[in-house]
């Protein structure tokens, strides 16, 4: 019997992975968009685990923890790429990276919580 194995290794959401591509349009949308959704109001809320992290350092997390994530670890391995990615996202993004190029957070401006729906109107359509 042969030891090896037959298997193909795929890496990355579109079996690509983005390693050492720094500054590629393509690779830095999937990275920035992959943090938006774990910083999001749909995931963060439900997130335990990003939250005490997010609690430790006035907001920022490591990317070695970021990297602990499986999807975004299947775009990229490199912390350095998930940074530039962020540095060279669109202004209105909700994440950046710290001076050091090793953290990131959600921005300040972003973390207001939506307004709470007004009930009264919910209660005249019941």
């Amino acid at each position: 019997m042969a030891s090896s194995s037959s298997f193909k290794q795929v890496t990355g959401v579109w079996g690509q992975e983005c390693a050492g591509n720094t500054g590629n349009a393509n690779c830095d949308s999937r990275i920035v968009k992959q943090l938006e959704f774990y910083f999001s109001d749909t995931n963060l809320p439900y997130d335990k685990f990003l939250q005490a992290r997010i609690g430790l350092d006035d907001g920022w997390v490591p990317i070695s923890v970021l990297l602990t994530f499986k999807m975004l670890k299947s775009i990229t391995r490199n912390p350095a790429t998930i940074a530039s990615a962020v540095r060279h996202a669109a202004i209105d993004s909700i994440v950046e990276v710290d001076d050091t190029g090793v953290k990131i957070r959600r921005k300040p401006e972003g973390v207001a919580p939506a307004p709470a729906p007004d009930r009264g109107l919910f209660k005249e359509i019941v």
